[in-house]
């Protein structure tokens, strides 16, 4: 009786022991399932983070090239408006000369 005992005892303890170990193992592993899961979502924060940078640095360039290109326009418009003047101006002087010449 004392053997089986001792036999029942041992084995509570094994069977114990190895549900614990279950358990730890588990739970280890739910840790590390946890951390893993943390590391993903920093990295995608990370690379969503350096998305919006770089697409803000490309808008602010765009943006540049937008004002250097209507600067660029605006100077070209004034270049456009002197030669227009000026046109104007010599073809109304050609008409005052051809007034002269009609008369004379």
């Amino acid at each position: 009786q004392s053997v089986m005992s001792q036999f029942e005892e041992l084995q509570e303890q094994i069977t114990s022991q190895k549900e614990s170990s279950e358990q730890q193992s588990r739970q280890h592993w739910e840790d590390e399932k946890t951390t893993l899961l943390q590391q993903y979502h920093q990295i995608q924060l990370e690379q969503m983070s350096s998305r919006e940078e770089q697409y803000a640095t490309q808008v602010h360039d765009l943006q540049s090239e937008i004002n250097d290109l209507l600067n660029e326009q605006n100077a070209h418009e004034k270049e456009y408006n002197v030669w227009e003047f000026e046109k104007e101006n010599m073809l109304e002087r050609y008409n005052n000369k051809v007034e002269e010449f009609q008369r004379a």
